[in-house]
């Protein structure tokens, strides 16, 4: 029976040769794994006008709020980006943080500068996506939050490549800080990530 990968799971087999050495001798002799894996970056976007930037080079990884550090992934890992994700918590509590949002879908915002943002995303420098977040209105094949894009054709992040996401705010608006209220952004890259089982 012929074995069935997904779109991501191809690109990390046909780009092996752009990936560390040390991961092509694992997958040569079968001491690598594709594994499910989501990247993310949640962040307090309050008070924020023109760009922004949503991933920073002194980023440090921390439980629930980043898993992506200096602008990069895991080292040793590859990851193929089928979807972004986005989510906002807009207006809420100033004793919320980053850590304690609720996001929910861009949809669901009650501020509008936050809602008409566009976001883009660059790998290794070169831009791999750029438009209005009210496009991450997709529900993932088994349901779930209406919060994901997907891209036409996965992307490859190696451990070596630098991420850079900006948040475009509308001309002349910012987003809402009003009444002591903040808001927040996630942002998450999900896709196969190919790796060495050890």
């Amino acid at each position: 029976m012929a074995k069935i990968l997904t779109r991501g799971q191809e690109l990390l087999v046909k780009k092996l040769a752009d990936m560390s050495q040390d991961t092509q001798a694992a997958y040569e002799a079968g001491e690598a794994q594709m594994i499910d894996s989501a990247y993310f970056k949640r962040m307090d976007i309050t008070g924020k006008s023109n760009s922004v930037e949503l991933l920073d080079n002194d980023d440090a990884r921390v439980d629930g709020v980043t898993n992506i550090s200096k602008q990069k992934i895991n080292q040793g890992e590859n990851l193929a980006v089928e979807r972004i994700g986005i989510r906002l918590a807009s207006i809420v509590a100033d004793t919320v943080t980053d850590g304690t949002a609720i996001y929910k879908p861009v949809a669901e915002s009650t501020d509008g500068a936050a809602v008409n943002c566009e976001i883009e995303l660059r790998i290794a420098q070169k831009r791999v996506f750029r438009g209005p977040i009210s496009l991450f209105n997709e529900e993932k094949e088994n349901g779930g939050a209406k919060m994901w894009y997907t891209l036409k054709a996965p992307k490859l992040i190696t451990d070596q490549d630098e991420i850079d996401a900006r948040l475009y705010v509308p001309k002349g608006a910012a987003i809402d800080s009003t009444s002591s209220k903040k808001s927040f952004i996630e942002l998450i890259l999900e896709g196969p990530v190919l790796n060495s089982k050890r």
